[in-house]
């Protein structure tokens, strides 16, 4: 089952912008393993009447980072609405982010950067939330009568189902297995396979 986890800023709790800077708003370290992770940007004017020319949110793997180009571990959101701030008004945008997937090989943190651009007199402050879910490295278990094997001829790695094989036989120090219609090559034994990965 998939695990959850969230850091959420509170507007309470929400960063003061710095005017056409990148800031960190928000962090979550994920340990090593298969992640989807999205968030969503506050954006409110705590004073003044400012016209608001350019906000911008992403999900990196860089605190801080800017807004590049697009790829795999970026996810960024942008918007122009050149317009001063509306009466009465203190949220006054939510910028959502599209999940990312990670593959993280080890305990990676993953930001929330936000920025915001204006002119004349007034302040904006930041804030949101950032979320993963996914599996760490070593929590995928096999389901009853599946097994893990590794193929002797490339990199491919699988689960068998072991009521599938139609017979195994030893093949130097791995061996070869019929699963339906195809035979394949794995580093495992015949007797690993044959007891269900009790045996050496």
């Amino acid at each position: 089952m998939a695990e959850y986890f969230s850091t959420i800023l509170p507007q309470s709790q929400a960063v003061a912008a710095t005017n056409a800077v990148t800031q960190q708003i928000a962090s979550l370290s994920l340990a090593a393993g298969e992640w989807f992770v999205g968030g969503e940007l506050w954006v409110g004017v705590t004073a003044g009447t400012p016209t608001i020319n350019i906000i911008g949110a992403a999900i990196s793997i860089v605190s801080a980072g800017p807004l590049g180009n697009p790829a795999d571990n970026l996810a960024g959101c942008a918007y122009e609405p050149n317009q001063p701030r509306q009466t009465g008004s203190v949220t006054g945008w939510i910028l959502p982010l599209v999940p990312i997937y990670l593959n993280l090989s080890a305990t990676t943190p993953v930001y929330l950067n936000g920025q915001a651009a204006w002119t004349g007199a007034g302040g904006m402050q930041l804030y949101g939330k950032i979320t993963a879910q996914g599996n760490p490295s070593g929590v995928v278990q096999a389901y009853p009568n599946f097994l893990l094997v590794h193929s002797s001829i490339d990199a491919r790695v699988g689960y068998i189902n072991l009521n599938d094989i139609q017979w195994i036989k030893q093949d130097g120090t791995g061996s070869q297995i019929q699963v339906g219609d195809q035979v394949f090559s794995c580093t495992e034994t015949a007797t690993y396979i044959a007891s269900g990965g009790t045996q050496p």
